[in-house]
């Protein structure tokens, strides 16, 4: 008997429904989403910066590590590659590296 086909938004259905018997959550439309910083809020790079030289000035860690920030920017480059060599780039999560 043949497998019934099922796009990936009725994979996300059935596995909300069938795991913790809900259905999909209403989205705001985009219009009425807004993005706001608190109040006082001096940007991400003052708050990256200050980390940093905290942590250089008082000899601690920093809060993020150079490992957390090769996983982060490395798969971002990677889109870049896959972008500009118009082939699809697999990265391996646990290893860091490209396949």
């Amino acid at each position: 008997m043949p497998r019934p086909k099922y796009t990936a938004n009725d994979m996300v259905q059935i596995a909300l429904i069938g795991a913790w018997g809900m259905g999909r959550k209403n989205m705001l439309p985009q219009e009425e989403i807004v993005y706001e910083a608190e109040k006082g809020y001096k940007e991400a790079h003052y708050d990256h910066f200050a980390n940093w030289f905290t942590a250089i000035r008082g000899g601690k860690s920093v809060a993020e590590d150079a490992v957390f920030g090769y996983g982060a920017a490395a798969p971002a480059l990677a889109c870049n590659d896959s972008y500009f060599e118009d082939s699809a780039i697999r990265w391996d999560p646990v290893n860091m590296k490209k396949i």
